[in-house]
């Protein structure tokens, strides 16, 4: 281990890397141990923890990056865990829904509060959040929301509409973006409104922008 003792920040190397890698993901004891008594898991083994701990620290930085950052102030609320956004999974069993999710994606990549009220050129309301806006109070596309709001409704439980409804426009609007629910729905009806979230998205976005 004379690496370990001796190493500096700017060392380059095979071994160096390694090392620096295994500081990264807090598995520098497995190597002192081999080191030291010539004992080490198993392959199998070894795969499960190098994976656990990446992980681990993957998520650990990322969730602390945007909890910090302002920039990603909406970013956290729509999608708060390291794993698929829900449009990806919903766009791999509907290929046809993929350029929909795509659009998604990359609106929750930028969707974010401005500074100060803006004015809409299409409704005269003014917004802080233009996505917001038009998933809540925009009425130029009202008959686009209406659309959205008839898929909500015939989803089953009732009471999920209700839940909707009395969202704040900030937790709807995260909702719709994120295509998923903290509301209990059967597997059908979640992926129903995740569709419905997919689509009308897109629809909403770009109707207010074509017409």
């Amino acid at each position: 281990m004379e690496f370990k003792h001796k190493c500096v920040p700017e060392q380059l190397g095979f071994i160096p890397d390694i090392y620096k890698a295994a500081e990264k993901y807090n598995i520098t004891d497995y190597i002192v141990n081999f080191a030291n008594t010539g004992s080490f898991p198993s392959k199998k083994l070894w795969s499960i923890i190098v994976n656990q701990n990446i992980n681990a620290s993957e998520e650990t930085w990322w969730s602390y990056r945007i909890s910090c950052d302002n920039d990603f102030y909406m970013f956290r609320h729509i999608h708060p865990a390291i794993k698929p956004h829900k449009a990806w999974t919903i766009a791999k069993q509907f290929p046809e829904l993929r350029v929909s999710a795509k659009y998604v994606i990359d609106l929750c990549s930028i969707v974010r509060y401005e500074d100060e009220h803006l004015l809409c050129d299409k409704c005269g309301k003014f917004f802080l959040n233009i996505v917001e806006h038009l998933l809540v109070s925009c009425d130029f596309i009202q008959d686009k929301r209406d659309d959205l709001w008839q898929d909500i409704i015939n989803i089953n439980p009732i009471q999920f509409s209700v839940f909707m409804d009395s969202l704040s426009a900030h937790e709807f609007t995260t909702t719709i973006l994120s295509c998923n629910t903290s509301y209990e729905l059967e597997n059908d009806e979640l992926t129903f409104f995740s569709k419905t979230c997919v689509r009308h998205v897109e629809k909403i976005c770009r109707d207010f922008y074509n017409r």
